[in-house]
């Protein structure tokens, strides 16, 4: 009874806002970010897209999508965009059609669409998309293209991949359940998790299946983790899965059982694999045999996907809890290094939902209630910058010194 509770503490606003959004209040926080370069790029739950300074937090651009004059409310932005050197790619929940999201592609320095058209899928992007580098992209048609791949699942039932060049289809196939998870790639093989309970190995090039899909005991939400030829995920069943990336069949034992849901995705520095579920605990995880290193618990609900930053050997795994607490732990041993409470401009407590962002010391979290952008310095033990978003007016209100405390 207690995971069935918990199960719809966490669905049912996001189901909600998929069907009432445009009397939904709650401004951004859902939508992961992603650094690029000197900038970081961040969603709205208003389908606006945020360019900002990393070293300042300053606004460089923002762009909404579909734009105001189109539609004011625009779409949904759930999932961390992709970027490269030349655009910014990410997807929006429709706010237009109930069944039909839309992907697109702009100009990473204005913003602008870099596509003809967005590309329609059947069904909402949840998950953000994943930028995969090729030389050659193979459409639909068997013709091929310069450049990369685009990856997506949806809430159709289906994984993509587009052709970043032009967001023309590459393959499609189908699942028997909604995809929310991001996938990821190693080796030419593509791999994602359903609500069918299954797992999935999907050719990059042809989209053909490489092993028959591996069923877990639940839905499989988070975007799973990939080291040394295996694959890393949690499903809702409580229990946390490793196989073979190349055959399938399950590297462990037994899978580790959390006793309660993984939620968010997994992450792993090729020593460990790490995993946070839903009442709060983290575990470090041996990769060969599954067994915890350590433990720690958190006592607060993690939906937030952790993330691995500091320099190479002296990783540090960072979680957010969704009440904004973050905690600093040492990769190897777990013991918590220190913590900071996120608060916003008025001094009270921030939710986070979103996968965490970031690079070497450097650590950005996406905020809800209300929505900020904070960046925080893993060496210093300080915020940056914070800056509190005004998605309505596309405006940045409060800027540094105003957030958690500075």
């Amino acid at each position: 009874m207690k995971r069935v509770f918990c199960l719809l503490i966490l669905v049912v606003p996001l189901l909600l806002l998929g069907c009432t959004q445009r009397g939904f209040e709650t401004k951004g926080g859902w939508s992961g970010p992603v650094i690029m370069e000197d900038n970081v790029y961040v969603g709205s739950q208003k389908g606006r897209l945020w360019a900002l300074n990393k070293l300042a937090g300053t606004n460089i651009w923002n762009r909404s999508f579909p734009s105001q004059e189109q539609d004011p409310l625009g779409g949904v932005l759930y999932g961390a965009p992709a970027a490269d050197n030349d655009r910014v790619y990410f997807a929006t929940w429709s706010s237009e059609d109930e069944e039909v999201g839309l992907v697109y592609a702009v100009g990473i320095s204005d913003g602008l669409p870099a596509w003809e058209e967005p590309f329609l899928v059947d069904g909402h992007v949840v998950g953000g998309p994943v930028l995969v580098g090729r030389e050659k992209c193979v459409t639909a048609d068997r013709g091929s293209v310069d450049g990369d791949v685009l990856l997506f699942g949806s809430t159709g039932g289906s994984v993509y991949a587009l052709c970043a060049v032009d967001g023309s289809l590459s393959w499609k196939i189908e699942t028997e359940g909604e995809v929310w998870a991001s996938p990821v790639v190693e080796e030419g093989t593509v791999y994602v998790g359903s609500q069918d309970k299954a797992f999935y190995a999907i050719s990059l090039d042809t989209g053909a299946q490489r092993w028959k899909p591996f069923k877990s005991g639940g839905a499989i939400i988070g975007k799973a983790a990939i080291s040394d030829g295996k694959v890393f995920f949690g499903a809702l069943d409580g229990k946390f899965y490793a196989l073979n990336a190349r055959s399938g069949t399950p590297v462990w034992r037994e899978p580790f059982d959390g006793g309660t849901w993984f939620w968010a995705g997994a992450v792993t520095d090729d020593e460990r694999v790490y995993a946070v579920d839903t009442a709060g605990m983290v575990y470090g995880l041996g990769m060969d045999t599954g067994f915890a290193q350590w433990q720690a618990e958190l006592g607060e609900m993690v939906v937030s996907t952790p993330l691995l930053a500091g320099q190479e050997g002296n990783e540090r795994l960072v979680v957010a809890t969704k009440s904004g607490r973050i905690s600093v732990r040492q990769a190897d041993r777990g013991a918590e290094e220190w913590v900071l409470e996120l608060t916003g401009p008025d001094g009270n407590p921030v939710k986070v939902k979103a996968a965490l962002g970031g690079e070497a010391g450097l650590v950005v979290v996406s905020t809800m209630d209300p929505w900020t952008v904070q960046a925080l310095d893993l060496d210093s033990k300080k915020i940056n910058w914070c800056v509190y978003l005004d998605d309505e007016n596309s405006t940045l209100i409060k800027s540094q010194g105003e957030c958690s405390g500075m």
